[in-house]
């Protein structure tokens, strides 16, 4: 091929130069565009040397016409040697689908639904083909780099428009950015272009397009792009303004993803719009794909996908039809990356999941950033692995390493079921641990194995049941705490009148320490395949050694966190790749429209209308929430998870109204977490179904009301206060002086009431009578087992099994995709501030229970003033 020779004698008008005619943008003017390069040959002729070139002409004629044809897929859409947008031309992608990171390329629109990191390379062969002769492949192509990022697109295209000619070959480069996106519905985004700035002789290289993509349904995509809007030029050409349409459609019914089919069609400013171009795509089985495209013209392609979880690779051979029946040929590779995962061939067994829980868990619900950027890892990020887990084909093992997490019963019980679900479905399960204590080791029970730090301590104690009086410090103080309550059992008061527990308060201890004990010494029997009294004997034989613990085969082997994998490798007999990024693993979505939805409300926190600096919960947030679920026909199902010892009275009652009008429209399943009593019972009483965790601490059906009389603090500091009033409770509330009996009657009676209230709503929610409810209330705190075994409870297990429940309730196939979202988000707190400055973790345990009891103490000071009765679970007792 001789393109560059000819081109360059003067008188040839060069595609590309500034008068070379523009018409040629037309795409059905390639012979017309042949007809001007042959005739600017002819005028570098002269006459007397024109016999002697015709048959070069001719030569050279037929190589322009082949290289235009080979310019790749879309050499009917040519100007000039230029594709009409300068971009790759990709035939097997429609405006209205294709991957993400095309967005640059196919719709800008395409990154208004991105999430996650994904990147392509594209590599575009022409092959030459000749009459009579084998095609062979051309230095005229294409390559493409293509990166997306959340919602921002990056592109870099090389592109080699002409067989044999650099002075052709330019550079693009496209930015991506959202302008509008509706969660998976509808996005609109434009890209920013630049051609090659420094191959460019023309005044204007900058570009733009605009993209919407609208997705009202799961079967059917709409797509519009305006390209070129900014007319940009490359060496003379200038670019025409266009308008691509773009339908896809899904028309499987019962698997919707595995086909899609679409068609597209291109307006040109100025020209003759080309023919309309229809695509395919079908799914064969996960991880491997056909697709195919063809347009009115004739020209067509195929091409296969081959897709791993998170990459994959697929090749495209396309054919273009020619004038005169010379056709053109072309390949177009391609290899891309994803930190998401999606449906592919499974390569590589025997893997080992790796989690390690450390400082950074929490016991929220998603994972998050702290305010210096430390990544925390959430308890139900780690139950949701796990899970994964257990399906996973590549998956033939897992490995907990548990360094200095702060962990709850509650936590410990979640893990612990995905553990054995992991060994039931044949997966070997090892808990390494830095340091053992009670909760550690009793999560540490329900694997195959338990391997200890060499250097690490064995603390395991076995659980006690504590609670704290300050009835003497208040005393000392010159403060009289006066009360009504009803129940014995609410005890919540003896923790700021007694100095000691009560017999009912005693009774409700023991009952509490039985059951912590027979759970803990009953994990550790099954787990060690002892005896209960034999495991109860070991711990109490006193504090124990690695050694000693290895010896009274309470550990599996004593293993340095470098020696792990050569253990595996013996356990399991092969050598193990762990998958240490499991624990972050994200789906990517195929769906179009938005999944059926399934929200959790964390209701955590002591009850209050505006909540507290220190976390507590904001009863009038927490109902605006319930009442917009109502109203959402994208949720499907609620699931109220609670966490509190309860609060004011009016608070809890203002969520209660709210829970029953969600019920009236749709499922409501509450999930009771560490604590759910008292007012957080209260909420928690209108749900279809309650699911709570064998330890939870729930119950404490009750009410009372507190005063507080300072007036002998207030003497000894020298304090007084005059009060002129003309009603006769005007200073019911102060703290200058204590209740008449008449007052304190007065206070009885409301409480009552409120208690009543309290059991009737109860017995309405529980379907029982009220004097069911009362024989089993009357304040008394019972554990999530207990609770069941009462009624008060209708399943035990944790917010897993509670979605599940809420899926079935709704109707939704235990296959079926589903999206779980977590509100509100979480604010601000105390508690977080101090982690994030590193004061927490240097805290003792109990010291922080303490606190947390302490801001609800604080909280009840602050409220009892304000008449309002209090339905608080007795704040102080700490399992450990």
């Amino acid at each position: 091929m001789e393109i560059i020779k000819h081109a360059a004698q003067p008188g040839v008008k060069r595609p590309g130069s500034p008068d070379f005619p523009a018409e040629a943008g037309n795409p059905r003017s390639r012979i017309f565009l042949l007809e001007h390069v042959q005739a600017g040959y002819a005028g570098a002729c002269p006459d007397k040397e024109r016999d002697m070139k015709q048959q070069a002409c001719s030569r050279f004629v037929g190589q322009v016409l082949l290289a235009l044809l080979l310019a790749g897929p879309a050499a009917a859409q040519d100007t000039g040697p230029y594709a009409l947008t300068f971009d790759m031309e990709l035939p097997a992608v429609s405006v209205a689908y294709f991957p993400d990171m095309l967005a640059p390329v196919v719709n800008p629109a395409g990154v208004g639904f991105g999430r996650g990191l994904e990147v392509m390379f594209l590599h575009q062969q022409n092959l030459l083909v000749e009459p009579g002769q084998a095609s062979r492949p051309s230095s005229a192509g294409a390559e493409g780099l293509f990166f997306r990022s959340g919602h921002l697109g990056l592109g870099i295209q090389w592109l080699r428009p002409l067989e044999q000619d650099d002075g052709f070959d330019y550079l693009k480069y496209s930015l991506t950015l959202p302008v509008l996106s509706v969660e998976r519905s509808f996005a609109l985004a434009g890209s920013l272009e630049i051609l090659d700035p420094a191959n460019n002789d023309a005044d204007n290289s900058l570009d733009f397009s605009l993209g919407a993509l609208w997705r009202p349904f799961r079967f059917l995509s709409l797509g519009l792009v305006g390209r070129n809007l900014g007319r940009a030029s490359l060496n003379g050409v200038r670019s025409r303004r266009l308008l691509d349409v773009g339908v896809a459609l899904r028309p499987l019914w019962f698997a919707p993803e595995r086909l899609t089919l679409a068609a597209d069609y291109r307006m040109v400013e100025g020209a003759d719009d080309p023919p309309a171009r229809f695509s395919a795509w079908l799914t064969l089985f996960a991880g491997l794909r056909l697709f195919a495209s063809a347009d009115l013209d004739g020209n067509f392609g195929a091409g296969l996908a081959v897709d791993f979880l998170h990459m994959g690779s697929s090749g495209y051979v396309g054919v273009n039809n020619g004038p005169d029946g010379l056709d053109a040929a072309y390949l177009l590779l391609a290899a891309r990356a994803s930190n998401l995962s999606g449906p592919g061939l499974v390569v590589g067994h025997g893997r080992t999941v790796r989690i390690v829980l450390d400082s950074s868990l929490s016991a929220g619900p998603q994972p998050s950033r702290g305010l210096f950027f430390r990544r925390r890892t959430s308890a139900w990020q780690v139950e949701q692995a796990l899970a994964r887990a257990v399906d996973d084909e590549r998956v033939d093992s897992v490995l907990l390493q548990v360094e200095d997490p702060e962990l709850s019963w509650v936590m410990v019980e979640d893990l612990r079921r995905q553990l054995e679900r992991l060994r039931r479905a044949g997966k070997k399960v090892f808990v390494h641990l830095r340091d053992a204590d009670n909760l550690r080791y009793f999560l540490a029970c329900a694997a195959d194995a338990i391997l200890l730090n060499p250097g690490g301590g064995f603390m395991v104690t076995g659980p006690s049941v504590e609670a704290l009086f300050l009835g003497g410090a208040l005393q000392m103080m010159g403060v009289r705490a006066e009360y009504q309550r009803v129940g014995d059992f609410k005890t919540a008061v003896d923790t700021l009148t007694r100095e000691q527990p009560s017999q009912a308060h005693r009774q409700v201890l023991d009952s509490l320490a039985d059951e912590a004990a027979d759970t803990f010494f009953s994990a550790v029997a099954n787990g060690r395949g002892i005896s209960r009294e034999r495991a109860q004997q070991l711990i109490d034989g006193g504090l124990l050694t690695p050694r000693q613990a290895l010896a009274s085969k309470l550990v599996d082997k004593l293993v340095y966190p470098d020696e792990l994998e050569d253990y595996l490798a013996e356990q399991l007999g092969h050598r193990t790749s762990m998958l240490a990024g499991y624990l972050h693993e994200r789906r990517s979505p195929r769906r179009w429209d938005r999944p059926p939805q399934l929200a959790v409300v964390h209701a955590s926190g002591t009850i209050a209308y505006r909540g507290t600096p220190f976390g507590g919960m904001n009863a009038h947030r927490i109902a605006a929430i319930l009442e917009q679920l109502r109203d959402d026909d994208e949720v499907r199902a609620v699931v109220l998870r609670v966490d509190s010892p309860g609060g004011s009275g009016a608070a809890s009652d203002l969520i209660w109204r709210q829970v029953v009008r969600l019920r009236e429209r749709k499922p409501v399943i509450v999930s009771m977490g560490k604590v759910a009593a008292s007012g957080g019972y209260y909420i928690s009483a209108p749900a279809d179904v309650i699911v709570a965790e064998p330890s939870t601490i729930t119950g404490s059906i009750g009410v009372f009301a507190m005063f507080f009389d300072l007036s002998d603090l207030w003497a000894s500091l020298g304090i007084s206060k005059e009060v002129v009033k003309r009603s006769r409770l005007a200073d019911l509330d102060s703290t200058f002086r204590g209740r008449t009996p008449e007052e304190m009657e007065l206070i009885k009676q409301n409480v009552e009431a409120f208690y009543k209230k309290f059991v009737e709503l109860v017995a309405r929610g529980r379907h029982r009578q009220p004097e069911e409810i009362d024989r089993i209330a009357r304040g008394r705190v019972w554990t999530g087992r207990q609770a069941r075994q009462r009624g008060l409870v209708d399943e035990l297990g944790g917010l897993s099994r509670a979605l599940e429940i809420a899926r079935q309730r709704a109707g939704l196939g235990s296959r079926e995709p589903v999206e779980v979202v977590h509100v509100p988000r979480p604010g601000f707190s105390l508690r977080a501030l101090l982690t994030e400055l590193g004061l927490l973790p240097r805290l003792d345990a109990s010291l922080l229970e303490l606190l947390d009891a302490n801001q609800r103490m604080l909280l009840q000071l602050a409220t009892m003033g304000g008449n309002t009765p209090m339905t608080v679970t007795p704040l102080l007792v700490r399992l450990h």
